[in-house]
């Protein structure tokens, strides 16, 4: 699924670590602020065993000219 200016929800981990986070629990809609950015696109159907061990919320970055295109 692809979404522009897409709403964060943070994982209950990061919110519990981050008070910035923390002040989003219920959400934080889409904008210049927002951490996702202008797109993001959810993978839902994956192999958790093939995830590499580096912590990241589940979030991979790319650079914005790669992510519209991509």
């Amino acid at each position: 699924m692809k979404r522009r200016w897409p709403r964060w929800l943070p994982p209950k981990e990061m919110a519990v670590r981050n008070e910035k986070a923390a002040k989003w629990a219920n959400g934080m809609p889409g904008g210049s602020e927002n951490p996702l950015g202008a797109h993001a696109m959810y993978i839902y159907a994956n192999d958790p065993g093939s995830i590499g061990k580096a912590i990241s919320s589940g979030c991979m970055r790319l650079l914005k000219q790669h992510i519209a295109d991509f």
